[in-house]
């Protein structure tokens, strides 16, 4: 298994609601009627799945840094994350959209090589994943579209 040295304590994921940030809207005009409708809390069965996901799946010991706190966020809601190079951005999108059967996730990247890294390791894992980019066959691109 995979160990993150930077833990912080407790690797499971509580359950029940997300967390709020006082110094952040929670709501954003334009966007509001979506967050309302999307948001959801995170039961003890969805901290589980995520849980065994990362460990499972992913093959880590536990979550690095701020993870769970993005994992919880991403599970219950849209959220846009900003974080710097190497923090495992990815993998907290990935374990929701494994963990949650009810529905599609979308990860937007301006990075096509990642994209193409990514796509490739989750294949092996027999995870199901599709991208569009300017690299996707033009075949490709529309299976995808109809499939969606």
């Amino acid at each position: 298994m995979n160990h993150y040295p930077e833990g912080n304590g407790s690797d499971s994921i509580p359950a029940g609601d997300p967390p709020v940030y006082p110094n952040l809207p929670q709501t954003f005009p334009s966007t509001s009627k979506v967050a309302s409708k999307t948001r959801r809390v995170l039961s003890k069965q969805d901290s589980e799945d995520c849980y065994r996901v990362l460990t499972q799946v992913f093959g880590y010991a536990k979550f690095k840094g701020k993870q769970k706190q993005i994992v919880v966020a991403a599970y219950c809601a849209d959220v846009l994350v900003v974080a710097p190079t190497g923090m495992g951005k990815s993998l907290c999108f990935q374990i929701p959209a494994v963990a949650d059967k009810r529905g599609l996730s979308v990860v937007v990247s301006p990075l096509l090589a990642l994209m193409q890294n990514q796509i490739e390791n989750l294949r092996k894992k027999g995870i199901e994943v599709a991208s569009l980019s300017s690299q996707v066959p033009r075949e490709e691109q529309e299976e995808t579209s109809t499939t969606l």
